[in-house]
């Protein structure tokens, strides 16, 4: 029976991985038909960084396919300076999440765009 469920177990993650797989070359595939300039990296890949050397192998391996095909990438959901410095050391062009701001109504969010052209 444990083998049974090992095995079970086994297949699920070799699906899972598979899957994994399929919906990168299907992002990758996408980027590169369509007419795309930034390559976005999803904050479910961001948010275990540092703790997580998957997710942290899959967000340099984002940045570097983005970079490969001309394209800019930006990491979604950035929430701390661990995060941000990862990303920026492994060259990631723009980020967004708390990190950076929390959500702001329209009037505060030009504010902002404005305070930041000024200098």
């Amino acid at each position: 029976m444990l083998n049974a469920v090992i095995r079970f177990s086994l297949r699920n993650r070799i699906l899972v991985i598979a899957l994994a797989m399929t919906t990168l070359a299907l992002g990758a595939w996408y980027a590169k038909q369509l007419p795309i300039d930034v390559l976005k990296i999803d904050q479910g890949f961001v948010r275990d960084i540092p703790q997580s050397s998957d997710d942290m192998a899959i967000s340099a391996a984002i940045i570097a396919m983005g970079h490969s095909m001309d394209l800019r990438v930006l990491a979604e959901g950035v929430e701390t300076a661990e995060q941000l410095a990862f990303l920026r050391e492994r060259g990631c062009d723009s980020y967004q999440g708390y990190f950076c701001s929390r959500p702001v109504p329209a009037e505060a969010f030009a504010a902002l765009v404005r305070a930041q052209q000024a200098g």
